[in-house]
């Protein structure tokens, strides 16, 4: 009689093991430390702008909102994320996409077809998509709760820039929190562009308004400005359904905290990712590998090896003003850039971490550009360091006076009366301007790229040309001040898609709407964007496609007002003192990312669920769904084992 009280004890105790079990997961701390927070920089705005739509939004939206999917270019692999897969027309004029039926918004309600049809038409009337969204697409419907139909207009089937909105820039907002916000803004043409900024950090934010669906949500903000932090969201729909794929932690978040941070200087910095207070470093570090042989914890994209800094980033180019006389002329242009000495720079001002740009911009040391690279562009049209040549295209448009200085000998007609065309030289026939005395706009504190175009100064006076260095704040004054009003003669730039992206996203940042980060040459080439949009249609691959890739490159490499010089490295070292788990060339569980980089959200968030706290196992943790199940199945095999031993121990 006592034993079978013992198993009725036992049976009893089963719910409550199970209960005590489901309960663990709750069990996290609450407050942000150093051991449950990953800290990274990178950042060169001020975190105010969360509109996830916006044109310089915080970094933190790609933590905050999703996409319908993602993309593992190395593994050429669709990533789910609030959408399951989508399916073309046989005709390619309207794709179907499919949801997921648990996605949850952090109020509880469910993400279903109407949040997707709202978003897309949305960002329809969004300066960063409208001109080339109206164009595309012609509706967005609901077919069901789980199920989005998008139509597109006749001349782009199977477009590839749709395709590339569904798995990269488009985020998801709750239709039924964001109307209300469309009708209180009452922008013009419902245009929420720099009207509203999403500012969940303000003590005056309405409260119902914060509603994401993403894994993070803000949490606090410095009265500077210059760190934020983000908490995870203990009830984010997406733990233990997607990223399940992640070879350290499964996908089950093991960073309660996101922290982004400025710095006054580099040396703070360089200072805080040293003594393992950054765990993310997202800039240029110099002679990364004397901080490598100082702290074993730090490693690189390469590991603890050269060249440490991938460089697949944007082109880093001298723009020029093709709006000012001569600074759009293509032979000018030709001639500084036979001056430079591109290896020389490259180690100079990058410690070698830079590599030679392509002519054409599409490069054949990036793995999605091998297919429509042509080589031929490059033989052909490649400017390498030859004073020599320099000199004789001069000969040609120009003269010299008595000390040296070059003189343009005549203004063609059709640019006479544009800014800078005078005739600066009465004594000669024709309109004559000195070359030269023009500046050179940088952003203050990029020490790489400050010291490339301090190099570029020096190497035009080889043909008597000075240039000058101008130092300005990058935001506002560089980006929204200088670049995207055209307000300077000569600019740096580096803010091109990366050549690590595929070749389309490439071309487009090079055409279209002129933005700060996008086409920042103003630069408006109607061949150039009518092979874009043939690009876009093609199959991939396709002899036709190749064609149109083809003369894109001839027109970048001999028309586009910019020198492209070096392909920049992309900036990413981490600390393993606090964090393990990096993305890395040997741990490449998908395409290389950091903090700055906002049109791969999915990929960015992968690289942050894949962190584990240093020194736990590295295996894949059991979903709490498993676990759960796991120890039920415990549980009962004890019960009936005991039950067992008491039956025999009755028969006995």
């Amino acid at each position: 009689m006592k034993n079978r009280r013992s198993l009725f004890l036992i049976i009893m105790l089963l719910p409550f093991a199970v209960i005590m079990t489901s309960s663990v997961k709750t069990v996290v701390a609450q407050d942000p430390t150093r051991s449950n927070t990953v800290w990274g920089l990178g950042y060169q705005t001020e975190a105010i702008d969360f509109n996830p739509y916006t044109t310089s939004a915080a970094y933190g939206i790609t933590f905050m909102y999703e996409t319908l999917f993602g993309m593992n270019y190395l593994a050429d692999e669709l990533i789910p994320v609030l959408g399951t897969d989508y399916t073309w027309a046989a005709n390619g004029l309207s794709v179907t996409i499919n949801l997921r039926s648990d996605a949850k918004w952090s109020d509880g309600e469910t993400i279903d077809a109407d949040d997707v049809v709202f978003s897309y038409q949305l960002a329809s009337k969004q300066l960063k998509f409208s001109a080339d969204m109206q164009e595309r697409i012609t509706k967005v419907e609901k077919v069901s709760a789980t199920q989005v139909k998008i139509t597109l207009d006749s001349d782009y089937p199977f477009s590839a820039v749709v395709e590339l909105w569904l798995i990269t820039d488009v985020f998801i907002v709750p239709e039924h929190v964001w109307k209300h916000i469309v009708v209180e803004v009452n922008a013009p043409n419902d245009d929420l562009e720099k009207l509203f900024l999403n500012d969940w950090f303000n003590t005056t934010f309405n409260a119902s308004w914060k509603v994401s669906s993403g894994p993070y949500v803000p949490h606090s903000r410095s009265a500077t400005f210059d760190e934020e932090l983000y908490v995870l969201r203990d009830d984010w729909w997406g733990k233990g359904k997607i990223h399940t794929d992640l070879p350290d932690t499964g996908g089950i978040p093991k960073v309660r905290y996101i922290g982004l941070r400025q710095f006054p200087s580099n040396v703070a910095q360089d200072t805080s990712f040293l003594t393992g207070e950054t765990d993310l470093y997202a800039g240029f570090y110099n002679q990364i590998w004397i901080a490598i042989g100082e702290n074993p914890n730090i490693g690189t994209w390469f590991g603890k090896k050269a060249p440490y800094f991938a460089s697949l980033s944007g082109t880093i180019d001298i723009a020029f003003n093709h709006l000012i006389y001569p600074l759009n002329e293509v032979w000018l242009r030709k001639a500084l850039a036979y001056t430079l000495d591109y290896d020389t720079i490259a180690y100079v001002a990058a410690c070698g971490y830079w590599a030679r740009a392509r002519q054409g911009l599409i490069d054949d040391r990036s793995a999605t550009h091998l297919t429509v690279y042509n080589a031929t562009i490059q033989e052909t049209y490649g400017i390498d360091y030859n004073v020599s040549k320099a000199v004789d295209i001069l000969d040609d448009y120009c003269y010299q006076d008595a000390n040296g200085e070059w003189w343009t000998n005549d203004i063609p007609v059709e640019y006479q009366g544009m800014p800078g065309a005078a005739d600066d030289d009465l004594i000669h026939d024709g309109m004559n301007i000195k070359l030269g005395g023009w500046e050179i706009v940088v952003p203050i504190g990029w020490t790489d790229v400050i010291k490339a175009t301090e190099q570029w100064c020096t190497y035009f006076t080889a043909i008597n040309i000075t240039c000058t260095k101008k130092e300005i704040n990058f935001w506002p004054e560089f980006t929204l001040g200088t670049l995207e009003i055209n307000d300077y003669e000569l600019a740096m730039d580096c803010c091109g898609a990366p050549i690590k992206d595929i070749p389309l996203r490439v071309f487009s940042t090079r055409r279209g709407t002129h933005f700060w980060y996008s086409n920042v040459c103003n630069w408006y080439n109607p061949e150039f964007n009518s092979l874009y949009e043939d690009y876009e249609t093609q199959k991939p691959g396709s002899a036709e496609q190749k064609a149109a890739a083809s003369r894109m490159q001839y027109l970048y490499a001999t028309e586009i007002p910019q020198i492209p010089t070096h392909v920049n490295g992309i900036w990413y070292a981490y600390s393993t003192e606090y964090w393990e788990g990096w993305l890395s060339e040997e741990n490449a569980y998908n395409q290389i990312c950091t903090t700055y980089i906002m049109n791969e959200a999915a990929v960015k968030v992968r690289l942050l669920l894949n962190l584990y706290p240093a020194g736990e196992p590295e295996t894949p943790i059991i979903p709490w769904n498993g676990l759960i199940f796991s120890s039920i199945i415990g549980v009962i095999i004890v019960v009936l084992v005991t039950g067992r031993r008491l039956k025999k121990r009755e028969k006995n």
